[in-house]
């Protein structure tokens, strides 16, 4: 799914018009969210259909020549109905596939009192309806860090504090921004020029739009604004899972004394030869060990459940023996599991500072993918320059100029891998080998 946000500042030139039914045409927008439209509700409903035949909408009417704020989607592929609004947001309810979400415009006030108010009004929102899933977009007119404003006098510090508590309170997330790292142009010359980051997309901690999903700003040219573009890809690529060393496994008392093991088993070869062969044979080793050592860390809490139906049975009677040692059993498991699944996050969270025992699994969850989305490779340039995007494509043209760089020209090893065995040689001494 695609999501256009854009301040227009407003909406009456012909090039405006243009440049977003362009927009909507060659993107496949589905969901298109315009700030600052400047013009009543009348003039709006006949603009709306010659902007993007057949669509659905709904409008916050300006006020005079100021505000208006208008979200259009494609009914073929949802259907919405009005939640709330206020001259300075429009929350819709779309209906997309097999659920509900909350779908924000928001056009924010240029003071900061107003900001903050707009901030509560919000919020209370979002914590009421706490369940459900909530995407925030628009003109925020402030950015959330000092190194999201270049030029101009004007302090944003507070308005960053009141933005950033705000996203804490509601428990938000800021997507990434790929493309230019402001949104915002003053469209002046030399030490008058501001540029501001000012224009976003917020997501609620309980939807996950996927790490395959990225958010990239378009050129800036009807507006002062940059289009944001949303490419949502709710079933991304997935191609064979890479090996990944898991910090759980150093927990085990035997884990070393087997990778030694399994790292002395003799390979003929070249030195390179030799260690990548001993690094797909303790891959292939640690999978296998870990399947049967550590079983799926996920399924395994179904111990929650059993827990819960022996305490039930401990609580009307005087419990066996049996029954109270699988209780011990069984409690000593779960404990265990849950450890684990909490060191896996962490691994994955890149938290480093915190302590042993927090227990927050979901906290760590959401970082780790959020992480996965910042590290997921969403473009590349091929040697002539061309850009691919095709998730299946992206694999094999990494392959593809890896062979032809590492490939072997009829010689002995080449320069690379000498240079990366003398440096493992440091390591691993010809005993290891």
């Amino acid at each position: 799914m695609k999501f256009l946000s854009w301040n227009i500042r407003g909406l009456n030139s012909p090039q405006k018009k243009f440049a977003i039914k362009k927009l909507i045409l060659d993107m496949k927008i589905e969901i298109c969210l315009l700030q600052e439209v400047k013009m009543p509700f009348q003039t709006f409903v006949a603009v709306a259909g010659k902007l993007w035949p057949g669509v659905d909408y709904l409008y916050v009417d300006a006020l005079g020549a100021s505000g208006g704020i208008a979200t259009l989607w494609d009914p073929i592929k949802m259907k919405g109905k009005l939640f709330a609004s206020s001259q300075n947001f429009l929350m819709v309810s779309l209906h997309y596939g097999e659920q509900w979400w909350q779908m924000f415009n928001i056009y924010a006030p240029n003071s900061r009192s107003g900001r903050r108010l707009l901030w509560e009004e919000i919020s209370n929102i979002i914590v009421t309806n706490q369940k459900d899933q909530f995407m925030l977009v628009g003109d925020f007119n402030s950015p959330l860090y000092p190194s999201k404003k270049c030029g101009g006098l004007e302090d944003f510090s507070d308005s960053m504090g009141d933005l950033a508590s705000f996203i804490n309170a509601s428990s938000l997330m800021d997507i990434d921004l790929q493309g230019a790292p402001f949104t915002w142009s003053s469209n002046r010359k030399d030490k008058h020029l501001i540029q501001v980051r000012q224009d976003r997309f917020l997501i609620s901690t309980n939807w996950d739009i996927g790490h395959s999903s990225y958010l990239k700003t378009l050129p800036r040219t009807a507006s002062d604004h940059n289009p944001l573009l949303l490419h949502w890809k709710d079933k991304p690529y997935q191609g064979p899972p890479p090996f990944r060393y898991e910090i759980m496994w150093a927990s085990h008392l035997d884990f070393r004394e087997l990778v030694r093991c399994w790292w002395t088993t003799l390979v003929q070869g070249t030195a390179m030869f030799r260690i990548m062969e001993k690094l797909k044979l303790i891959s292939k080793e640690v999978k296998g060990w870990n399947r049967t050592t550590f079983g799926d860390i996920f399924k395994r809490k179904d111990l929650g459940s059993r827990l819960e139906q022996l305490h039930n049975i401990m609580a009307t009677s005087n419990p066996p023996d049996p029954i109270l040692k699988e209780e011990e059993d069984c409690h000593k498991s779960w404990k265990d599991t849950l450890s684990k699944e909490e060191v896996y996050w962490k691994q994955r969270s890149k938290i480093q500072w915190l302590k042993e025992g927090d227990k927050n699994s979901a906290f760590f969850h959401k970082l780790a993918c959020i992480h996965e989305r910042r590290n997921y490779i969403k473009i590349i340039k091929d040697e002539t320059g061309q850009e691919i995007s095709e998730d299946s494509l992206l694999g094999q043209n990494a392959v593809d100029f890896f062979t032809r760089l590492y490939a072997d020209n009829g010689g002995s090893d080449s320069p690379l891998q000498d240079c990366l065995v003398s440096k493992l040689s440091m390591a691993i001494n010809e005993d290891d080998n």
